[in-house]
């Protein structure tokens, strides 16, 4: 049976939809029997991203050390780690791609630059260096250009030939039609906010599309909503491919009357909140497409380019494991939200908040394992999955005979599984599980799995998994 092609009578349909909604409601939410598992195999909805597992190298804070002997760009490539955003976020604002600082806030066209003000060269990573982990990384690479530096300090024209010139030298280099992003959270800095800062993309964009017409480049807003997206979209003179916000949890920055994120509260969370924009991840990239659809911009890019754990005075009660399990759950949102793109923030943070752990020689942190699990799903088709258990619940990936099922167990006790298919035969099936240890720093363990009419498993607490099942 391939997923892709169903093959199902109406009449089939219906006694599908009932069978459904007979194992679903077989037992009550929050009993203590089985959680019941129905893949909807013949329903495809879309075909899932390419790009949804990626993460940051944010050149200032990645030395030589970590990255000179090729085992973290061995393991991005065989995580399926798609794209990695350089040279980062705020730093891009400050950047000169030919001749960087190495640090975040000098700027080399600021008149009150200081030029002792650098790092050593080991200390960062050069463009040079990147595209190198890129290549080894069998990854596609995401570039940021400064428009900043040039607009506050009257280069403009300066600052779009460095652009062209950066296109040129990574084409030149082997990575034509590349990932791009012209600036970084800083709209409000232009005068006339999202119109001025959209002229300013639109001048650099076109002379970078002159050398590569090829690349795709994304312009940013945090706070998007239709009408914003949509001015954006009438000034860009038809030159951005994308748009990319950030999201964290539980929030970004320092927003007034926001709490803290608990653990506990995190438990009873299902789906995951976008509290800045007061929505769910899951709805988010449709709405900002349908804008952009709606300005006359089909097939649009929606990317979240900064999700991870906001700062740490804003989340309590969690342990380096259970942070790597939360951030599992934020790109499984992704996934159901059916998003474009997303980069984790990112790979090196103080700990346990990033990907490596600087205290531990820069041993990757649990998320890693999440984004193991996750990688082989790109590019498959996404099917629904119901559940009766509201905290245990996930979605399928289909690819020919293959249907890979991805579920969190948000609860604090193992949870049996029954699981079974609404078309087709499960033949065969194994499982990987993500789940906690004493030391808290998590393993991928083997999940026993029982084929049958219905597949049984036993999920572990606080756990997340992929089974693998052959069909028929």
């Amino acid at each position: 049976m391939s997923v892709c092609t169903p093959r199902i009578t109406r009449r089939g349909r219906n006694i599908v939809t009932v069978l459904t909604l007979l194992l679903v409601c077989a037992y009550p939410f929050g009993a203590a029997a089985d959680t019941s598992v129905v893949i909807l195999a013949e329903q495809p909805r879309w075909q899932i991203s390419r790009y949804l597992v990626g993460m940051h190298l944010v050149y200032s804070s990645c030395p030589d050390k970590v990255f000179a002997n090729g085992k973290i760009a061995h393991w991005a490539k065989q995580a399926g780690i798609a794209t990695a955003r350089y040279p980062g976020g705020t730093v891009v604002k400050h950047w000169s791609w030919r001749n960087p600082t190495g640090l975040i806030p000098a700027d080399r066209w600021s008149p009150s630059w200081n030029p002792s003000n650098t790092a050593p060269s080991a200390s960062w990573m050069s463009l040079d260096e990147y595209l190198a982990f890129a290549d080894r990384s069998a990854m596609t690479p995401m570039f940021g250009v400064n428009s900043l530096s040039g607009y506050k300090h009257g280069r403009v024209e300066e600052s779009i030939r460095r652009a062209a010139l950066m296109v040129r030298y990574v084409k030149a280099k082997g990575h034509g039609g590349a990932f791009w992003y012209i600036g970084n959270e800083e709209s409000y800095q232009y005068e006339g906010n999202i119109v001025g800062y959209a002229e300013i993309f639109r001048q650099h964009a076109v002379a970078m599309k002159r050398v590569d017409p090829a690349i795709k480049i994304f312009w940013n807003l945090n706070h998007p909503d239709p009408g914003k997206i949509k001015t954006f979209l009438r000034h860009d003179g038809g030159t951005s491919d994308g748009l990319e916000t950030h999201g964290k949890w539980p929030y970004g920055g320092d927003p007034r009357n926001f709490k803290p994120g608990t653990f506990e509260q995190w438990l009873e969370e299902v789906p995951l909140q976008d509290r800045k924009n007061h929505r769910t991840w899951r709805e988010a990239a449709s709405e900002y497409r349908r804008a952009a659809e709606q300005a006359g911009r089909k097939h649009y890019l929606i990317a979240n380019n900064e999700y991870g754990i906001g700062k740490n005075r804003n989340i309590q009660g969690f342990t380096r494991y259970t942070y790597g399990l939360l951030m599992t759950e934020l790109l499984q949102e992704l996934f159901l939200g059916n998003w474009d793109m997303s980069c984790f923030w990112d790979t090196i943070r103080p700990d346990p908040f990033g990907l490596l752990s600087p205290n531990h020689g820069y041993r990757l942190n649990p998320f890693h394992l999440g984004l193991q699990l996750l990688g082989e799903a790109q590019g498959r088709t996404m099917l629904e999955v119901k559940t009766n258990d509201p905290r245990v619940y996930g979605f399928a990936a289909g690819k020919g005979n293959e249907i890979l099922l991805y579920l969190i167990n948000k609860r604090q006790s193992k949870r049996g599984l029954s699981i079974s298919l609404s078309a087709g035969t499960a033949t065969k099936a194994t499982g990987s599980v993500m789940r906690g240890t004493e030391d808290s720093w998590g393993e991928l363990a083997e999940l026993p799995v029982v084929v049958g009419q219905t597949t049984t498993a036993s999920l572990p607490p606080l756990s997340y998994c992929r089974v693998r099942f052959v069909v028929k």
